[in-house]
């Protein structure tokens, strides 16, 4: 897009050279119809021709127009029909909003002129000039002020995605540490409580052992207490290692609540895999292109039904969203689609498209082994 404006630009730039040029080889063959052609008067309109080509290439100053402005009136001086080269600066002035400057060409060529039959119609030309000169400037400002606004929008999204990235990289730095302080509490809680118990009994176990046939009631009674110990520890390591494990997948039931708002067709969902395996930043990542998918469905596709498959294993997560609707023969990619690229490209994946049959979406995750 900030292409497209570029080349609006140059193409201003471009038609306001041509009108320039056009103008110029008028008055030239102007003045050799009328015979009132010489070599100042040539040499004349090729010093005024190079400062415009000057100007426009290399240096786009407002002094260069006051130059050529100040060449032309000397040179209307020794002959009135150069004074009609006054709209080019007209043009220039107007262009550049220096009207009062405008103002001046146009009344200094309407004195030079007084009398004259024609005054009417290069009053006229004058006039036109001026107004082209204020429609391509205005044309051309709001193509600036276009692009820079693009240009702006682009780079806060630019910025809003590597806060983003910082803040999953955040949020995973944190998961981990969370890991690490429920791994040493579990750590302890088994050393301090299983551990202990379970030595108690071994000791028991033990001592049962030596005393059964000098004592055997009493070792009976020991054993006993030994089970029942037992017994407890074991149903402490029940309930610590039930802990570890989440009692709902909440992967699956997160992508099933977003799949379950979309209300505008059916949606068929399947998945094959552990969804806990799936990293949080990936989690995250798919969530955000599948509704971003089903808006663009909702939108533009007129589907009837869609079909998400997650497929999971220890390599690579794929995410694969087709529908039923009128497709795309040459897709563009807007702020929708480029936004989903973007991303699943920032976590190192893969993504593509087609639109010959429906419309396809594929997008692939490699996991990384630090993270599962």
């Amino acid at each position: 897009m900030a292409c497209f404006f570029g080349i609006i630009g140059l193409v201003i730039i471009q038609v306001k050279n041509i009108f320039k040029g056009l103008f110029l080889a008028y008055i030239l063959v102007s003045l050799i119809t009328n015979a009132q052609i010489g070599f100042f008067e040539v040499f004349l309109i090729l010093i005024i021709t190079a400062l415009n080509i000057f100007k426009e290439k290399y240096c786009n100053r407002r002094l260069i127009t006051y130059f050529y402005f100040a060449a032309i009136l000397i040179g209307a001086y020794f002959q009135n029909s150069i004074a009609l080269l006054l709209c080019v600066p007209v043009y220039d002035f107007v262009f550049e909003g220096v009207y009062p400057a405008a103002a001046a060409a146009i009344f200094i060529m309407a004195y030079i002129f007084q009398g004259d039959v024609s005054l009417a119609v290069y009053m006229l030309i004058a006039f036109i000039s001026g107004l082209f000169g204020y429609i391509m400037a205005r044309a051309y400002k709001k193509t600036e002020k276009l692009r820079i606004l693009l240009d702006n929008e682009r780079r806060l999204r630019y910025e809003l995605e590597g806060t983003k990235n910082k803040l999953l990289n955040s949020i995973k730095e944190t998961q981990r540490f969370a890991q690490v302080n429920e791994r040493n509490r579990i750590a302890r809680e088994i050393h301090d409580s299983a551990g202990h118990k379970i030595a108690g009994i071994l000791i028991q176990l033990q001592a049962s052992r030596k005393l059964r046939f000098k004592k055997p009631a009493e070792s009976e009674k020991m054993l006993d207490n030994s089970i029942n110990a037992l017994s407890g520890a074991l149903a402490m390591l029940r309930d610590t290692v039930y802990r570890l494990k989440p009692k709902e997948n909440l992967g699956v039931d997160y992508i099933k609540a977003i799949i379950k708002n979309f209300g505008y067709c059916k949606v068929n969902f399947e998945f094959t895999g552990d969804f806990n395996s799936i990293p949080s930043s990936h989690l995250e990542l798919l969530a955000i292109n599948i509704k971003e998918a089903l808006t663009n469905i909702s939108r533009h596709s007129g589907a009837r039904h869609v079909e998400i498959n997650i497929d999971i294993n220890n390599k690579f997560t794929r995410l694969y969203i087709r529908d039923d609707g009128k497709g795309c023969g040459q897709i563009e990619e807007g702020m929708g689609l480029s936004g989903m690229k973007e991303r699943v490209i920032n976590a190192g994946g893969t993504f593509s498209v087609n639109g010959s049959n429906g419309f396809i979406i594929v997008c692939i995750l490699p996991k990384d082994k630090k993270e599962i």
